[in-house]
């Protein structure tokens, strides 16, 4: 197969996100292609898959990581408010509350920053942020801090 029938910046961020821990259906959301195209590119396009993963090795850092993994777990946590049982839901405020309390004396980073902008967003925006990281959301965030369900 030829390079040319995939753009580069989509499987960059295909390894990236797989490097991540993301699964193929998620990866295949965020860069617009189906599970089983996303799943093969690491095939089918080995060398340059190599070399997005290899990139993404040297960028690493410890820094990196952590802020990805708060990034997850606030995720995760943000989406277990949503949960049918309540005692999920306490739990999951509980510990983003925590989380907000515990930071709230540290100096603000630019992940706190990011949190905060992120917070305010609806679930549509939330989407097109995640498929378009690069796009600003056309929405303004709700003063009140109420999110839309």
């Amino acid at each position: 197969m030829s390079t040319s029938q995939i753009p580069f910046d989509k499987l960059q961020k295909a390894a990236q996100l797989r490097r991540g821990g993301a699964s193929w259906s998620e990866i295949g959301l965020v860069v617009g292609r189906s599970r089983n195209t996303v799943r093969k590119w690491s095939e089918d396009y080995s060398q340059q898959w190599q070399e997005a993963i290899a990139n993404l090795a040297q960028s690493d850092s410890l820094e990196t990581h952590l802020e990805n993994a708060a990034r997850e777990a606030i995720h995760i946590l943000r989406t277990l408010l949503r949960s049918q049982d309540e005692k999920i839901q306490r739990d999951a405020a509980k510990t983003l509350l925590d989380l907000s309390q515990s930071h709230s004396s540290a100096p603000q980073s630019k992940f706190t920053t990011l949190a905060q902008m992120v917070e305010g967003l609806n679930d549509h925006d939330l989407i097109q942020l995640l498929q378009e990281p690069n796009a600003v959301p056309q929405s303004e965030p709700d003063p009140s801090g109420d999110v839309e369900s």
